[in-house]
């Protein structure tokens, strides 16, 4: 899920499959828990209220999340389509399930993948 504030901001994790836009830096986005069918549509909305901010970088913050299906990895494809030219994406502590299934998808190659 993705909600207003990170993990060091006073809120420690979140319900599954929250995402939060972080207070000291607007465009990371910390996503906690599981991103499936049901919870990628609030991860998408903050993706792209932070693409609707012109940012010059998007951080996804993936180190609470626990599992990321096709529907995740669809939102990470949106934000790729429309950083050319415009931000980078990256990618903050993925799990090493998370890197497989980056790296199976091709997301890994035009995202920066930081530790």
């Amino acid at each position: 899920m993705v909600s207003p504030a990170g993990p060091s901001e006073g809120m420690v994790g979140g319900p599954p499959g929250s995402a939060n836009l972080g207070r000291r830096s607007p465009t990371t986005v910390f996503i906690h828990g599981e991103v499936d069918v049901a919870t990628a549509p609030i991860m998408a909305a903050r993706v792209r209220h932070v693409i609707d901010q012109n940012p010059k970088r998007l951080t996804l913050d993936l180190a609470d999340m626990s599992f990321m299906d096709c529907s995740g990895v669809s939102v990470i494809a949106y934000a790729v389509r429309e950083a050319p030219g415009r931000f980078e994406v990256v990618l903050r502590h993925p799990r090493q399930l998370t890197r497989t299934v980056l790296e199976l998808t091709g997301m890994d190659g035009p995202c920066v993948i930081e530790p």
